[in-house]
């Protein structure tokens, strides 16, 4: 389930409370070869290469958008087909080139999860790709490029195949730290998300109403993945009463975006469940990997020493009674 607005994964708990991540596994399926492979004509390949590599043919390019914000991804499809069954597992490694050919930035991924060792001839193949841009490539206009690299290194093109041109975006951000945090703190998640203090409106509440939470970020680096923030209300058994799943800064400042020294301040406002009963709760937060659940260990870095795979913070929220 998605946040419409953001696009950010909502996350599920158990019966139990536990966090169970925003993926869960439904069933399992087994995919069989094709009874029939598609034509051309099927494949509807919206750029056309025709370029030779060795056993492979690129056939042809579903491209990204043309332009891209510093910091975000590009998503992007292949077409392929095999002259003959290929001996190797390819990698494709895309370049990015300025106006003066120099490269500015590469990134090598396996061409396929299936590996290429493994296709056969006169089989076709549409490839998924993605490529983050890294936060530090100025805006500017670039060539994007690929070639096929294999285990030992050896490269199926002689020189680096064109694809398309791209616009990096310039992304707006901040490096100065607020004056007057009003609670500071010092934990790390990961080894690059440090959160410096937060701010909180009210810490007496009715259910039905929401925690309105300000969180104060500052980035080591970009994150090698986009992690989910989430923000928990817990009561004194550790049951979840209120939660918030998003991508950090409301969805528009994806944690792979982050440049060295960045700050992000996010605005969190957090629903207590109707059913929540009076008494004193605390709020839990901490990332998470939205593909599988995995948290970010927590470093408490004024003492050095490991909280866990969420941080706890020191204060409470007060849960009313019914409101009058």
């Amino acid at each position: 389930m998605y946040d419409s607005a953001t696009g950010a994964g909502r996350g599920a708990s158990g019966r139990e409370g536990r966090f169970l991540g925003t993926l869960v596994q439904a069933a399992t399926v087994s995919v069989l070869p094709p009874s029939s492979l598609p034509t051309l004509t099927e494949l509807q390949v919206p750029v056309e290469l025709d370029s030779p590599a060795g056993s492979l043919k690129l056939l042809g390019l579903d491209p990204p958008e043309a332009q891209v914000l510093s910091g975000d991804r590009l998503s992007f499809f292949l077409f392929w087909e095999t002259m003959e069954s290929p001996d190797a597992d390819y990698h494709a490694r895309v370049t990015l080139t300025g106006s003066s050919g120099e490269y500015v930035f590469q990134s090598q991924q396996p061409l396929s999860a299936y590996p290429t060792s493994r296709w056969e001839t006169g089989q076709r193949f549409k490839t998924h790709h993605f490529v983050h841009v890294s936060p530090t490539i100025p805006a500017d206009d670039y060539h994007m490029t690929i070639n096929l690299v294999d285990t030992d290194g050896i490269t199926a093109w002689p020189t680096e195949q064109p694809l398309m041109s791209i616009t990096v975006l310039h992304r707006e951000r901040s490096f100065e730290i607020p004056s007057g945090i009003p609670l500071s703190l010092n934990y790390l998640f990961g080894d690059c998300i440090h959160l410096l203090g937060i701010g909180l409106e009210q810490t007496e509440l009715y259910p039905g109403q929401a925690v309105q939470l300000t969180l104060y970020w500052q980035a080591l680096g970009p994150a090698r993945k986009n992690y989910s923030l989430y923000v928990h209300l817990l009561d004194s058994n550790q049951i979840i009463r209120g939660q918030v799943d998003q991508a950090p800064g409301s969805g528009m400042a994806p944690s792979t975006s982050w440049a060295p020294g960045q700050v992000i301040i996010d605005q969190i406002s957090i629903p207590i469940d109707q059913d929540t009963q009076p008494g004193s709760y605390q709020l839990a937060i901490g990332f998470y990997d939205p593909e599988y659940g995995t948290r970010l260990l927590v470093t408490d870095s004024n003492t050095e020493s490991h909280v866990g795979d969420q941080a706890v913070l020191p204060l409470q929220i007060s849960v009313m009674g019914a409101a009058p």
